[in-house]
């Protein structure tokens, strides 16, 4: 995930800050709208490094999200329980950086910590109403 990221800046550097040339271009991504905005030296480099920008993003929305049943990730957290689960080397990479974060962080970062948001709005809009042990296990979920 990190390597994706300085890959796209490495991309983005190698257009020409006075280039004559920009591309705009857009596209649904975790749930938003991703826009980029590249400056070239041409009209086809700027093209190629916006939609090389976007197919990266692409790619990682694939990998984690969870707004789209098809997602890696939750395809991952359907699978819970079920059995084994194997997982592209990019998940396996991107959950290993998500945990080192969460470690540098103190926990300020938690990747888990989507179930207990669930929860509480659930909870806190009436929509769902929660249980008391399901508010006291979605509030252990966030302080480990």
């Amino acid at each position: 995930m990190i390597r994706a990221a300085a890959a796209v800046l490495a991309l983005l550097a190698l257009a020409s800050p006075a280039g004559a040339a920009e591309a705009h271009a857009g596209r649904p991504v975790m749930g938003t709208i991703l826009q980029v905005a590249v400056e070239a030296g041409d009209d086809a480099t700027a093209r190629a490094l916006a939609a090389q920008a976007l197919a990266i993003a692409a790619h990682w929305d694939d990998v984690l999200t969870t707004w789209r049943a098809e997602g890696e990730l939750a395809r991952l957290n359907a699978a819970a329980g079920g059995g084994p689960f194997a997982p592209s080397a990019d998940l396996r990479a991107a959950l290993a950086a998500m945990l080192q974060m969460s470690a540098a962080t103190g926990g300020a970062f938690n990747p888990a910590v989507g179930t207990a948001v669930e929860t509480w709005r659930g909870a806190a809009t009436g929509a769902r109403p929660q249980p008391a042990p399901a508010l006291a296990a979605a509030l252990r979920l966030t302080a480990e």
